[in-house]
């Protein structure tokens, strides 16, 4: 396969305006391998942080440069070789029929940023998620981060495509740690409980025998109140009936008659409708005694039923002083130690159902973490040959790596799987094979951490690979392998590699310059696209410095054309 021409590349724009010392830049990519290189402090590292922010990244006040108002980043995407991008991008209406991809961040000078794909504002989270469909980046201190056991099994499920299996299991974890955390919860309530129940259930009992009615106090009271006042009620009545009917001229009835007689005689029609007011009050007055009469004659003594209610106020009112409660407050009380022992119940019959639950999200657990566990063992050994392999070429003859994939005994449910993964490593023949941490040198550190990432990004299905300086602690020959590597790698996606080694360089299809350029008031950084005698003076500069000699530019020359032979030939 001919190496960028017969796949599409992704990253085709990069644009980067007010970002640290970056005043304004632009990029065309090419497919294949491109590398960024540049002295020291020149600000590379700068053209991967701005990407970064493109693809999701935090984001900082500092990034600003210096007296602008905000920076801009725009990356351009040809989605062409994205499917995952761009099944994202349909399923939130983003996706345009060019497969294109304009991502835009804009960062403020008070912190604040803003998202946009294809033009319109999106969520930050959704800008990290296409990130993740298009670019990997692997930066120049990975090789730290090797040392955590962490890592070494992110790289395994990484390398054998486990993710899924993995996230399986997470998600096995977290049903199983819901059940198993309210399970705790439950049993410390139930025990708690448990000491109050039997008081609660005799309580219960005693309300349950009196049975309060809600207002069943208030309606005795007035009952109680009513039999206790009967004569002083029947006397009245019977005044007032008497007023009614035998007053000093006969009572009111009788002076209502005799006054509308009186008024008839006068034979005067004016008069007619006092006379008739006078015949209607005449007849209110006869219904009013009749009523009084009735009242008088219907409420009687009962001293049983006063007694009976007497006995059942006492009751409650001794009932509402044990309860400490007033006494019409008794009904809402019984209601509520009701409800307290229906808990009871219901905390039972909740674990009982609760340990068939939890016994079943554990079998879960343990089936998904079987699986996961049996193929990272299968995984472990094939990552483990392809990274011993790698090492052989990269400076460390007989280096060994081996990746165990040990079992929990106490099988303790975790959220990442039960068995523990851990590289170990032995960099001579013979020499047993040791963790990582406690036999690799810094050196020899780089060197492993290159083999994987190597390895892991043959194996990735991101279409645009993004190497950041992963050469640092190598040289030589070895370097040269790592160039060979990044263009093999660059045979099916596309790859940006920032090296500070000419033979990692000289093996770039495209190559970019970043040069800062420094007066009295302000420092910037520019790019450029190097043509082929442009390059043989880089790749001289990277070899002897600020001091180019013909013997320099020679060997310049012969590292380009060795690595495009080497190319050509592969």
């Amino acid at each position: 396969m001919a190496c960028g021409a017969t796949y599409p590349f992704v990253l085709t724009h990069l644009s980067v305006r007010d970002l640290v010392i970056v005043e304004q830049l632009s990029i065309e990519l090419e497919s294949s391998l491109t590398v960024l290189t540049g002295e020291t402090g020149a600000g590379k590292s700068i053209l991967v942080d701005a990407l970064s922010l493109a693809l999701g990244a935090r984001a900082r006040s500092d990034l600003v440069r210096n007296g602008a108002a905000r920076a801009e980043v725009t990356a351009l995407f040809d989605l062409e070789n994205a499917p995952a991008a761009q099944t994202l991008l349909e399923s939130h209406e983003l996706y345009e029929a060019e497969q294109e991809a304009h991502l835009r961040r804009t960062v403020s000078a008070d912190g604040r940023s803003r998202a946009y794909i294809n033009g319109r504002p999106v969520p930050l989270q959704l800008l990290r998620n296409l990130g993740a469909c298009l670019v990997d980046v692997h930066g120049q201190h990975e090789h730290q981060s090797l040392l955590r056991t962490e890592t070494q099994r992110q790289y395994l499920d990484d390398f054998g495509n486990l993710a899924k299996q993995a996230s399986t299991v997470a998600g096995c974890y977290s049903h199983w740690h819901e059940l198993n955390a309210e399970n705790q919860q439950l049993a410390g309530e139930h025990q708690s409980f448990a000491e109050r129940l039997e008081l609660l259930q005799y309580q219960l009992h005693e309300l349950d025998e009196v049975a309060p009615d809600e207002g069943e106090y208030e309606e005795l009271l007035g009952s109680f109140k009513r039999l206790a006042a009967v004569e002083d009620f029947r006397t009245g009545c019977n005044t007032a009936l008497d007023s009614l009917r035998e007053g000093a001229d006969g009572g009111v009835d009788q002076v209502l008659s005799s006054t509308a007689a009186v008024l008839q005689q006068l034979q005067d029609d004016e008069l007619q409708t006092v006379i008739e007011l006078l015949e209607s009050a005449r007849i209110q007055i006869d219904e009013a005694a009749q009523q009084l009469r009735d009242l008088a004659e219907q409420r009687q003594a009962d001293p049983e039923r006063m007694a009976a209610i007497e006995a059942r106020l006492e009751v409650l009112q001794a009932l509402a002083r044990k309860h400490r409660v007033i006494p019409d407050e008794l009904h809402a009380a019984h209601q509520e130690l009701r409800a307290q022992c229906a808990t009871a119940d219901k905390l039972n019959e909740r674990a009982a159902s609760l340990d068939a639950e939890l016994q079943k999200a554990l079998e879960d657990y343990r089936a998904a973490d079987h699986r996961l566990s049996a193929a990272r063992k299968s995984v472990a050994g094939k990552l483990s040959m392809a990274i011993t392999s790698a090492m052989q070429g990269l400076g460390m003859p007989g280096g060994t790596c081996q990746i165990t994939v040990d079992p929990d005994p106490s099988h303790t449910p975790r959220q990442t799987g039960s068995a523990s993964v851990e590289m170990h490593f032995s960099a001579n023949p013979g020499a047993p094979l040791r963790a990582l941490a406690q036999v690799a040198s810094g050196g020899e550190l780089s060197r492993i951490s290159l083999a994987i990432q190597v390895q892991l990004a043959q194996g990735s299905g991101v279409p645009t690979m993004i190497f950041d300086e992963i050469d640092v602690g190598i040289g030589g020959a070895v370097a040269e392998i790592v160039g060979r590597q990044l263009r093999d790698v660059a045979r099916s996606r596309q790859v940006l590699c920032i090296t500070h080694l000419p033979q990692v360089a000289s093996f770039g299809q495209q190559h970019l310059r970043v040069k800062k350029l420094s007066d009295t008031a302000t420092t910037s950084t520019s790019l450029e696209q190097l043509d082929a005698p442009s390059r043989v003076e880089e790749i001289a500069r990277m070899l002897g410095g600020k001091s180019l000699t013909t013997r320099t530019r020679a060997h310049a020359e012969e590292m380009l054309s060795l690595a495009a032979t080497t190319s050509n030939q592969a």
